[in-house]
């Protein structure tokens, strides 16, 4: 897992929730709203940054880890489990 892959997750998430692809200015704008989020952690700065761009209301990441993985998630769900399964990747890459 990268840096890359967690992004894309991001985008991902962004496009699901208005519906078309993103462009470079939009992922540019997204990347600036993740910097913004501050002191977070990064899946919650990734879903703040996606929810500014999109204007959507997410479910609460702590919603969406209590789900059992089995369990019947949306895709929007599946996408926010992503992105935190991308982070905890990423932060154990960068604390060895």
């Amino acid at each position: 897992m990268s840096v890359a892959s967690f992004l894309q997750a991001v985008y991902e998430l962004a496009e699901l929730l208005i519906g078309e692809g993103l462009s470079d200015q939009a992922r540019h704008l997204i990347r600036g709203y993740f910097d913004d989020a501050g002191n977070l952690g990064l899946s919650e700065r990734a879903l703040y940054a996606v929810s500014r761009y999109t204007n959507a209301e997410l479910p609460s990441l702590d919603s969406v880890l209590r789900k059992a993985r089995g369990s019947d998630l949306s895709r929007i769900e599946a996408l926010i489990r992503r992105i935190h399964d991308e982070a905890l990747q990423l932060r154990e890459e960068y604390n060895r």
